[in-house]
């Protein structure tokens, strides 16, 4: 994996809690194709003292969108659902928020001081907080309350939190179908895709897309009306036998992302363009790409062994964004990073759209 090239060390000579130090500029690094994004050549810094012992070993972050963020910590975790040492009731658990995309942060009371294992999740203005062996709470309000959820992670608010409003249910289940998530109730369709082996379902900007996949051949369907009817949509076949078909949405781009029977060769791709599916033929691609996510202006980051990438407009090109790490597509299309390695933690954020972006680097230093 490439990773960023620095010219030269950057000294800060001040840590402040909050302290903007500023656009730091370096040269850019080496390019490793023809194509390329052009490098990320300047971004704002922010290192920001957080009330977290640095002793605490879990540290979970999540963004809703660039503003809104949230960290989730633990005493005594060493990872998840492990049997704590000490007992829980010596495992202090601390919520953090921000609303100014990390410059500054504010801690929440959680429902429940302590917690045995931990986890976190952000969708759509919704916070949902898993604190063991108490059980899974929401909230609605960035954490200023909270409700318990009466069956955890199988609850529908929980589900749909982690999942998205409209899911394919369910495992086990002779013939799949899509329903709807809302508050505690799951409501089946009234219409469902007409699809074989039905996988996956996206929703953005009033269109939801279902795929299945049979012989390894794709297959779609699009609804307008939030499932109350469907349009079965052909998609062209391709060389490449797939063993899955997602549907990837950001705004008013939609894919269709193959995942190859192999797990090997680079994910075939199709654009829905004057409500057809049309396949995008990309050169200069690598051999791998193990993961996609449309992040708008008509492109597709590919995540893989070789870097960052992004397909479209019928090229690939070689992203120079931040170290490898956790990447996620938010809810209003920025881009967060979390690297896999740091001194303190840290957080990349990317505004824009497509491939330009505007970074911010947040070093969360715990005290």
């Amino acid at each position: 994996m490439r990773r960023f090239a620095w010219a030269g060390a950057v000294v800060l000579a001040v840590v402040l809690s909050g302290c903007t130090v500023g656009d730091i500029r370096r040269s850019p690094g080496p390019v490793a194709t023809t194509s390329t994004s052009g490098p990320v050549d300047a971004y704002r810094v922010y290192r920001v003292g957080v009330p977290v012992p640095a002793s605490y070993p879990r540290f979970d972050v999540r963004f809703a969108d660039a503003g809104v963020g949230y960290a989730l910590a633990g005493s005594c975790l060493p990872g998840f659902n492990v049997a704590p040492s000490p007992p829980p009731s010596r495992c202090p658990a601390v919520l953090l928020v921000t609303d100014n995309g990390g410059r500054s942060w504010q801690e929440r009371r959680l429902p429940q001081p302590t917690a045995v294992s931990l986890d976190l999740h952000v969708r759509n203005g919704r916070l949902l907080v898993q604190l063991e062996p108490h059980g899974w709470y929401l909230s609605t309000d960035r954490g200023q309350s909270f409700v318990r959820l009466p069956q955890g992670a199988e609850s529908p608010a929980a589900r749909s939190v982690i999942g998205g409003r409209f899911q394919v249910c369910c495992d086990g289940d002779d013939r799949k179908r899509v329903v709807e998530l809302a508050g505690e109730q799951a409501r089946t369709l009234p219409d469902q895709p007409d699809l074989p082996d039905l996988r996956s379902v996206g929703y953005a900007e009033g269109r939801l897309v279902a795929t299945g996949v049979r012989d390894g051949r794709p297959h779609a369907a699009v609804s307008t009306d939030r499932g109350q009817s469907w349009r079965t949509t052909p998609v062209p076949a391709t060389e490449t036998p797939l063993g899955g078909l997602s549907p990837e949405l950001n705004g008013t781009d939609v894919w269709l992302v193959g995942e190859p029977a192999d797990r090997e060769s680079f994910p075939p791709l199709w654009q829905f363009e004057a409500e057809r599916w049309q396949p995008v033929s990309v050169s200069g691609q690598p051999p791998t790409g193990l993961t996609a996510r449309a992040i708008g202006g008509g492109w597709v980051l590919v995540i893989g062994p070789y870097g960052w990438g992004a397909a479209g407009h019928g090229g690939y090109r070689l992203l120079d964004w931040p170290p490898r790490g956790d990447i996620r597509v938010l809810d209003d299309g920025s881009v967060l990073v979390l690297p896999e390695t740091a001194p303190d933690k840290v957080i990349w954020i990317g505004v824009g759209s497509g491939t330009n972006r505007r970074w911010t680097r947040v070093e969360l230093v715990l005290q």
